[in-house]
């Protein structure tokens, strides 16, 4: 199973979004960006499971809590932008 990253601009906004999703029953953790996906000052992401990033990106965007990207890392370890 592969994890979501969700990246935010700040610290203050991850944590936001990862008591709405705890609230959710969908579990998080807030962690540092990978380096290679730091953009704008994204330094922290929140990482979902990929079987549950569609009901956290729908509970995010219905508390009106803005994240920067959602990426994924493919199975060749190359990060992707999930657009879906």
């Amino acid at each position: 199973m592969y994890d979501d990253y969700f990246t935010f601009r700040s610290v203050t906004t991850a944590m936001r979004g990862s008591r709405i999703l705890e609230a959710m029953g969908i579990q998080s953790l807030t962690v540092r960006t990978p380096k290679q996906l730091q953009q704008q000052g994204c330094g922290y992401s929140l990482r979902v499971r990929g079987d549950t990033v569609a009901r956290a990106k729908q509970a995010l965007k219905q508390a009106e809590i803005q994240y920067s990207s959602i990426y994924r890392k493919d199975e060749s370890g190359q990060w992707r932008e999930v657009t879906e």
